[in-house]
């Protein structure tokens, strides 16, 4: 999330501890920011709010987090990396149509949203600074490759571009509808994961299209 009365704080980055007991500070940490973003969200969390739920002095949150920005964005990117676990998990049954693995799969995504308030807060708020847009660079590529090698494996959409990545830009055809909830409703509702599920299979049919005419 970027802070708005500094550009260069959003190029700062955290880092992580080494030792055992900072490692515990720092998990502390992350729980209790995760905490605030449930309960009142990015932009009334605070340094000071967290270091009084955590019990963590401030002098040794800063020591690994420069500012709140820096924080969330490493929280981001562990979100991120759950989601692609998550996927990952849901790969296609045997015999299960494309179509219906992949509203499945953004079901499931939208149900870790709805049932992970930090994530949502993190990810489907915008606003992100350079290392969260990194982050979710490498997400969307990373889950567009599964979806790639998904569809290659049942026999269907071979012939999917790689540039523009076709995969990528179906997630985030998909994303887009899952955040458009978000922001309108608060959660994602089955009736976005509907419109989310076409959309993203509207754009994929282009090609199944093509390869049914070869």
């Amino acid at each position: 999330m970027q802070d708005p009365s500094s550009t260069s704080k959003s190029k700062r980055e955290g880092r992580l501890p080494q030792q055992a007991r900072s490692q515990t500070r720092i998990s502390k940490v992350l729980e209790a920011a995760e905490q605030l973003l449930r309960e009142v969200g990015p932009d009334m969390a605070s340094i000071p709010e967290i270091s009084k739920l955590s019990g963590v002095p401030r002098a040794s949150i800063y020591q690994f987090f420069p500012d709140k920005y820096a924080l969330f964005a490493h929280l981001a990117a562990l979100q991120m990396e759950r989601i692609g676990e998550l996927v990952l998990a849901m790969h296609p049954q045997e015999g299960e149509d494309w179509k219906v693995a992949i509203g499945r799969v953004v079901c499931g995504v939208a149900g870790y949203y709805n049932e992970h308030p930090a994530a949502a807060a993190l990810l489907m708020r915008g606003n992100f600074t350079p290392t969260d847009c990194k982050a979710h660079e490498e997400k969307d590529a990373m889950i567009g490759n599964l979806l790639r090698q998904s569809l290659q494996a049942q026999g269907v959409l071979k012939d999917l571009p790689r540039q523009p990545d076709a995969a990528t830009l179906a997630v985030e055809i998909a994303f887009a509808c899952l955040r458009y909830g978000y922001l309108t409703e608060g959660s994602i509702s089955e009736a976005i994961c509907v419109e989310a599920t076409e959309a993203t299979i509207a754009y994929l049919s282009r090609w199944e299209s093509r390869q049914s005419q070869t």
